[in-house]
């Protein structure tokens, strides 16, 4: 086994004490399918090791099987030793006493791992109730301890709530609190950060770290985000089509991986350290493809509740510039992207693209009015899978797109080797034109996203994340082609994202978002190293390094910084 360098201030010696969980030989098969084949690592007490890999790899599957919860369809061979005794011939109430007593789980989605209809001190109180035996006084004592333990604010108000009440970064402190509610040796952490901002995920972070230290847990964390394991974890194991590539500690892996494999996902990461755009060089900004002046957007909420979504939004995008739009859930990025693309309206200010006011854009006009779409712009959106129609076949999905261009541009081609050489531009072979999206893997639906945006001839795309669904690998790709595209054909993009560290390779300019306003714009190199807003600032700061020395360092400043403030 690799020598241990304990990271987060867990064990010492941990070579020397017997290992709390060895997995041996682990097997999975859904029918005739093998998912996980041969598997076998082992947690040292208070040790953290992180499980990495891409979609498919079988990680979040070897997590479940460890508290027997993968359903009857699942055939699981090997051994899952906990505390010397195997788990595996254990009946369901044997591990519904280990559930929650000994090892615990927090799950990646905490709204759909909690009941939407019970408030969340009756949720945690039950768990306390049903392990611990004790009276309703009791529970609800301790659950406010629980709730002040992992710092979630307001704990009594917070009580009385219900989880849609909640914020995401609320409800995986709920779903912490429910996990330690018993004092559990093992807590698996089935990538509980994935879909949290990252102000909101280092705090998660640092949190987990906290309570790991006092309680003496065994974390087992899986991840597909490096940067998370450089922060979390003492030892790593890499997986891939349900094996193991390597492990080892993880300061070993990071500056000398064995396997190609490992190699790869690391070199796909992306990190603020290169930052610069290697793309088209943007054009006078006086002739701007997209100018918004004092630009608003507001929502009503029930009762009568009004959402300022963008307020006094000034901003112009020159041709062939690619401006990445950044900022946390609700800052507005994705709203002022909707504007840009005319699929909402606005209440204030003024919409002018390639030159021309849009008409029909103000909040007296129809949403569905003609006017309110621009030919010249385009969306490549988030979510590749719920943007296709799964009844049309990829062919007739782009032959729609271009048959609605030609309402604006008589002119384009909608010919069938049209569309076939657009698909061969963005790496989809013939085979595809005539499958549906659900034959198709993800990034190559989102390069039939891209397709359609392309096929168009805009003058502007709008990219609102669309590579956030994504593995690393297949990120790295898609963003290479859509850069490799960007400059054949000069068009401008808006590229929405959260993450910082993507726009400091496929950006000219980044735009900094807060609460519905720009904060800060500028080129992106110098936006990034010389951040003059706080927002900026800590956005930056809360960004886990791929770099575990690194991160180290950093979290170790900011520890000194938080003591000494």
């Amino acid at each position: 086994m690799s020598a241990v360098i304990p990271v987060a201030g867990t064990v010492t010696n941990l070579e020397k004490a017997e290992p709390l969980l060895a997995v041996r030989d682990l097997t999975i098969d859904f029918g005739d399918k093998s998912i996980v084949k041969n598997l076998s690592f082992a947690i040292e007490p208070g040790e953290t090791l992180a499980i990495v890999g891409e979609s498919g790899s079988g990680k979040s599957v070897t997590a479940l099987s460890l508290l027997g919860l993968l359903g009857p369809r699942a055939k699981v061979a090997g051994a899952i030793e906990f505390r010397g005794q195997n788990l595996l011939p254990y009946d369901f109430k044997r591990l519904a006493h280990l559930r929650g007593n000994a090892v615990s789980i927090i799950f990646q989605e905490p709204m759909a791992a909690l009941n939407p209809v019970y408030k969340i001190g009756r949720q945690l109180s039950d768990v306390l109730r049903n392990h611990m035996n004790l009276t309703a006084v009791e529970a609800r004592i301790r659950v406010l301890e629980l709730l002040n333990k992992v710092k979630l604010p307001t704990p009594e108000a917070k009580y009385d709530q219900y989880p849609f009440e909640l914020s995401g970064g609320q409800l995986q402190r709920v779903m912490i609190a429910m996990a330690i509610a018993c004092r559990p040796k093992l807590l698996i952490a089935d990538e509980p950060t994935t879909a949290l901002d990252v102000t909101v995920q280092a705090g998660i972070l640092d949190l987990l770290r906290e309570l790991q230290a006092e309680m003496g847990m065994s974390v087992l964390f899986i991840t597909h985000d490096f940067g998370v394991v450089a922060d979390i974890a003492d030892r790593v194991l890499v997986m891939r089509h349900g094996q193991q590539v390597e492990t080892g500690a993880v300061d070993t892996l990071f500056a000398a991986p064995r396997e190609d494999y490992t190699r790869m996902l690391l070199s796909a990461v992306p990190s603020l350290a290169k930052a610069g755009y290697r793309g088209n060089a943007a054009t006078d900004v006086r002739s701007p493809v997209l100018q918004l002046r004092n630009v608003g957007v507001s929502f009503r909420g029930r009762r009568g509740h009004v959402l300022k979504a963008l307020d006094g939004i000034d901003l112009a995008i020159a041709r062939n510039e690619v401006v990445a739009l950044v900022g946390e859930s609700g800052s507005g990025k994705s709203t002022l992207g909707n504007v840009a693309a005319g699929l909402i309206r606005i209440d204030q200010g003024e919409v002018i693209v390639d030159g021309t006011p849009r008409q029909g854009a103000g909040a007296s006009s129809g949403l569905h009015s003609p006017s309110l779409h621009s030919p010249g712009v385009s969306m490549v959106f988030q979510d590749a899978n719920a943007s296709l129609n799964p009844r049309m076949r990829i062919g007739a999905t782009l032959r729609a797109a271009l048959k609605w261009g030609r309402r604006y541009r008589p002119d384009l081609d909608a010919s069938d080797s049209y569309i076939r050489s657009i698909m061969a531009e963005v790496g989809l072979g013939p085979e595809l034109f005539e499958r549906f999206p659900h034959e198709l893997s993800g990034g190559q639906k989102q390069r039939v996203g891209i397709a359609r945006a392309l096929s168009v001839k805009p003058s502007l795309i709008v990219a609102d994340e669309p590579t956030s669904a994504l593995d690393v690998s297949v990120q790295k790709t898609v963003l290479e082609l859509f850069r490799k595209l960007q400059q054949q054909h000069g068009f401008a993009c808006i590229f929405i994202t959260h993450d910082l560290s993507l726009a400091a390779t496929n950006s000219n300019r980044v735009v900094v978002m807060n609460k519905g306003r720009i904060v800060e714009q500028g080129p992106t190199a110098d936006v990034l190293r010389h951040p003059s807003d706080p927002y900026t600032r800590a956005l930056l700061n809360s960004i886990p390094l791929p770099d575990p020395v690194a991160q180290r360092a950093r979290r170790a400043q900011r520890e000194d910084a938080g003591a000494n403030p």
